[in-house]
């Protein structure tokens, strides 16, 4: 078995996670649902539900992976008592592996029309139009999913150091880059005031709602990779001297100011697209997902006359970039199981697994009207939400009390005193549950 790998420094650590967290959903779904529930007062709520929700969740997984030091299913087996927690314990992490797996298959569908639309857009530049790369036919989908696992294998099969943290400090910082220039030409538009005023505007008769409270919940969770291991496995990369109360804060912080800063590409859009006399609404509520990537903004590209194909390819390559690095997280879950548990060299299990979710993509592909929206709901409405579940469980009502004030407490001896860091154990034995039930049954 090679040695485990250890994250060189906090920065590359924050942006390895942030390239996890920020994905399609910070892009395509958050701006929408800010819109929806009370522009600003949602983002603020969605703030509170990641402090409230998500962080503690958070903690469970990374201290879970630095206090074992190992994949999912082997750190949550090695702290159970008992047959029966053992069993429970390696449910827990065959799920997460699962989901995983389906996680980066259908990334792997949506980032290769992603990569085909952006090749498109390039060639559009030049004046070179290539019909065949907009359908829908099987071929195209096979090809560039394929391209795209590809390009996931040749980073992730160089391991932490050499292949995600590199790659990640090359990437992020670009996506970011990206957001801001986006925002800038799309907000210089006509009719990109009122999308403005939409998403900043508060509605604070939405308050009154539980609605928004579920919708934030919710978002918080998915956003921040809960749910399939990806930060009990980053959590075991750490280095013994890094906080890891104040990087799971940054991390907060950084997914909270991606989502605003991908809300000021996206509503603004939606409203230039709507001055130019398209339908952004379906049954009064503003489109988003990939009605709005594959349906919406080609349209609003088409209006922007000759650079529409230059602002078509950097938009489509920003979120090539987001789905890239949030599956190469996603494959990590299973390549540290299989070079733990099966000994395999890290190349070999990268190739094993990333192949067996491309077995997934393909099957997908070849019965997609049945299959791609049932993979979604099961693995964002019954995996991720349930395993996110049996961690805190497991955490809260099988690791002993102390256990888990030693393991804080390795992290900083002064949080481990503080008043939250006390009642943290309780709140996630009772209170964490109940709101991963709430988003659960948000979902169905």
């Amino acid at each position: 078995m090679v040695a485990r790998e250890r994250f060189t420094s906090r920065f590359r650590f924050l942006m390895v996670v942030t390239g996890s967290v920020v994905g399609l959903g910070n892009i395509w779904s958050f701006p929408t649902q800010t819109a929806t529930n009370g522009g600003i007062i949602y983002v603020g709520v969605y703030f509170l539900m990641a402090l409230f929700l998500a962080y503690p969740v958070l903690m469970v997984e990374m201290i879970i992976g630095r206090y074992t030091g190992a994949n999912i299913l082997t750190a949550l087996q090695s702290t159970a008592r008992g047959r029966a927690s053992r069993f429970f314990a390696g449910m827990i992490g065959f799920s997460a592996n699962l989901a995983a797996l389906m996680v980066l298959a259908f990334y792997c569908i949506v980032a290769g029309t992603l990569l085909s639309w952006m090749a498109a857009s390039f060639f559009s530049m030049f004046d070179i139009h290539i019909d065949w790369l907009h359908d829908s036919s099987l071929r195209r989908n096979v090809l560039f999913a394929g391209l795209f696992m590809l390009a996931a294998i040749l980073i992730s099969g160089q391991g932490l150091v050499r292949g995600l943290e590199r790659w990640s400090v090359r990437l992020m910082p670009g996506l970011l880059i990206l957001l801001l220039i986006m925002a800038a030409y799309v907000l210089s538009e006509p009719g990109s005031q009122e999308g403005l005023k939409a998403y900043l505007s508060p509605d604070v008769s939405h308050l009154y709602s539980a609605d928004i409270y579920i919708s934030a919940m919710g978002q918080a969770f998915f956003s921040l990779s809960l749910g399939i291991g990806i930060m009990v496995i980053y959590g075991s990369y750490l280095q013994p001297e890094f906080n890891l109360p104040k990087l799971g804060l940054g991390i907060i912080l950084i997914d909270t100011v991606a989502a605003l800063l991908a809300g000021l590409v996206i509503l603004p859009a939606l409203y230039v697209a709507y001055y130019q006399g398209i339908n952004v609404f379906d049954g009064g509520v503003l489109v988003g997902g990939m009605e709005l990537v594959f349906g919406i903004m080609p349209k609003i590209f088409d209006g922007l006359g000759a650079w529409g194909a230059v602002v078509a390819f950097s938009f489509y390559g920003m979120l090539s970039v987001a789905a890239l690095t949030s599956a190469i997280s996603a494959l990590e879950v299973p390549v540290s199981y299989a070079c733990e548990r099966m000994y395999f060299d890290r190349w070999l299990s990268v190739i094993i697994m990333a192949g067996l979710a491309f077995c997934f993509t393909c099957l997908i592909l070849f019965n997609i009207r049945w299959l791609f929206e049932g993979v979604h709901f099961l693995t964002t409405s019954v995996l991720e939400p349930a395993v996110g579940l049996a961690c805190c469980l497991f955490l809260g009502w099988v690791w002993r009390r102390d256990q888990l004030l030693e393991a804080v407490a390795s992290e900083n001896a002064d949080f481990a005193e503080s008043l939250f860091w006390r009642l943290w154990p309780s709140y996630v034995r009772f209170i964490c549950p109940v709101l991963i039930v709430l988003v659960l049954f948000n979902k169905w």
